[in-house]
């Protein structure tokens, strides 16, 4: 009989707590559908992380010679310059569309590489938009100290990569949609955790 009456009330004791989470989700709900607690995303100021391609980086490695001239050794090497200068300028094409459906927006916009992304540059913008994939957004978070600025990555390949760090596929398929969807506030924060590493050596003797 004393079984029978704690397994009642422990019944009794899980129906009211239920009640209760019942009735806070209500109230979250509620809040949600007037407007309370939706993401918020500052964007008057953009500065768009550029991917460094394998042609900027061979140009890089050969002291920026002349396009001619590094084609010559390109191919004399073995490289398939052709597939190489394709790649090169879908990657630049879609930075380009990135930026001017910012700048359509009525919004202020800034482009930087691997070489020029610098801590002025971070500390000036809202929000850091990495074009590329996962190590472009990868380089473009490790410079950015303020936990509460937004790094809001954009894969430039999704029929090549999977971007596991940027944005879905389709936003990438289409900019503009997924830019008015952040301005509206259409979407949730993912925050993530960083680790630093150092490592250190004893001294040769």
């Amino acid at each position: 009989m004393s079984v029978l009456n704690n397994f009642t009330v422990s019944i009794a004791k899980g129906i009211r707590r239920l009640r209760q989470n019942k009735e806070l989700c209500d109230r979250l709900s509620g809040r949600r559908q007037h407007g309370i607690n939706e993401p918020r995303l500052k964007l008057d100021k953009c500065l768009i992380v550029s991917k460094v391609t394998r042609y900027e980086y061979e140009k890089h490695s050969h002291d920026n010679i002349a396009d001619a001239d590094l084609e010559k050794i390109l191919r004399k090497r073995g490289s398939d310059y052709d597939a190489m200068i394709s790649n090169h300028r879908e990657q630049k094409s879609f930075e380009e569309g990135v930026a001017r459906s910012l700048k359509e927006m009525g919004l202020q916009v800034e482009m930087a590489s691997r070489l020029t992304y610098n801590d002025k540059l971070i500390n000036w913008c809202d929000v850091v938009v990495p074009c590329g994939g996962d190590g472009t957004f990868l380089l473009a978070a490790s410079r950015v100290r303020d936990a509460n600025k937004p790094v809001i990555g954009f894969n430039s390949a999704p029929h090549k990569s999977v971007g596991r760090l940027c944005l879905p596929t389709w936003c990438s398929n289409d900019v503009k949609g997924a830019l008015l969807a952040l301005k509206e506030g259409r979407f949730r924060w993912m925050r993530r955790s960083r680790i630093r590493t150092t490592i250190t050596c004893e001294p040769k003797l």
